[in-house]
């Protein structure tokens, strides 16, 4: 979700913040009391209201506070309010469905109004199973037995040792399907669990993991470069498509339909279609200082099949610049990056592949 550098915290686990200033700062499923739990290892965080309670602090990198070191909270690191602030600070309700406890960061940093050291309170309705968690017999039960033996919209997946939620499409959309339940109960004026009157947020919804799952797993994604879907890819759009159905008819038999602006929007793209045209490299390799040692993909090979190119080997139009990361980052918080990379600048803006991850947002007046 988040790894980047910051060089004024310090170091998760430092007694007393003595390891630093100076941190990677990696915010996802690690921060969690017990990854391997759909729960993150904490009792509660399915079944209530804030699924921030699963972020154990001593996973948190370390701020220091007028000389006192804390934990440095998801919702703090950023620098700004979200709308989801703003519409908690007028009393509307929200709520939202994500895949780690760590989207805490959601809630926005609000000093006067949102906790130092504890999980965001911006949002309502905090839903987090998470989504790296094994994909387990143990895990399927703890849904059964906390949110009920039909919580999810798909099918009980085939439990797969050492994989977790994202190893196969009917994890990944049962795993989907939970998030998608916690939404239809918003829907109709109940909490995610579907146990508690609260009334149909103002703003709300969920992240969709199926069809990044069906590009990215070995078997699945696309057959061809015209992004002819694989059974598994194509079942996964086919989820995604009837879930979101599931809730426009939802919005509808309650007479909401009408006064809900629905918003599907994808936050990143994915690798090639063309997989011929993927070249994949380890982290470690870049953090270690190795990336120049790397075989990057020439021009030609970054863009689509039939583009012209001109002489100097650039699709045409385009323009090729070099990107150089100085020795010393002077930014306060900043990604890691390739030391060297090349900058393709098409004039067809048009994405080469279809959504990675697909965000379902509802905003309705009741």
């Amino acid at each position: 979700m988040i790894d980047s550098y910051d060089r004024t915290l310090f170091a998760p686990g430092s007694p007393g913040c003595t390891s630093g200033p100076g941190a990677e700062v990696n915010l996802a499923e690690n921060i969690e009391f017990n990854l391997h739990s759909i729960d993150g290892g904490k009792n509660g965080s399915l079944t209530g209201l804030n699924a921030g309670v699963a972020i154990n602090p001593n996973n948190l990198p370390g701020q220091k506070v007028s000389g006192s070191c804390t934990p440095l909270w998801p919702h703090n690191f950023i620098r700004t309010n979200t709308i989801f602030g703003v519409l908690h600070k007028h009393g509307l309700q929200t709520a939202w469905s994500d895949k780690h406890p760590a989207y805490d960061i959601i809630n926005g940093n609000k000093p006067n109004t949102q906790p130092v050291n504890g999980p965001g309170t911006n949002v309502d309705d905090f839903f987090a199973p998470e989504i790296n968690s094994d994909l387990s017999q143990a895990n399927i039960n703890l849904i059964h037995s906390q949110l009920g033996l039909n919580f999810s919209t798909a099918p009980d997946p085939t439990p797969v040792s050492g994989d977790d939620f994202t190893g196969t499409i009917p994890g990944v959309e049962w795993y989907d399907g939970i998030k998608v339940r916690a939404t239809l109960n918003e829907i109709n004026r109940l909490d995610h669990t579907g146990t508690s009157p609260r009334g149909t947020p103002v703003l709300f919804g969920m992240n969709f993991q199926a069809v990044s799952v069906g590009q990215k797993l070995a078997g699945d994604g696309y057959l061809d470069p015209a992004a002819t879907p694989s059974p598994g890819l194509l079942n996964a759009i086919k989820f995604v498509d009837t879930s979101i159905g599931q809730m426009i008819s939802a919005l509808d038999g309650r007479g909401l339909l009408g006064k809900t602006l629905i918003i599907v929007s994808a936050k990143h793209g994915q690798s090639p279609i063309d997989v011929t045209k993927r070249k994949m490299f380890s982290d470690s390799t870049v953090i270690a200082g190795q990336a120049e040692k790397l075989q990057l993909p020439s021009p030609r090979s970054m863009v689509l099949p039939g583009t012209p190119a001109s002489a100097s080997g650039c699709p045409a139009p385009c323009s090729l610049s070099p990107i150089r990361i100085p020795p010393t980052i002077r930014a306060r918080r900043t990604s890691l990056a390739l030391p060297k990379l090349v900058r393709f600048t098409p004039v067809d803006r048009k994405s080469p592949s279809m959504a990675a991850s697909m965000k379902t947002t509802l905003t309705s007046p009741f």
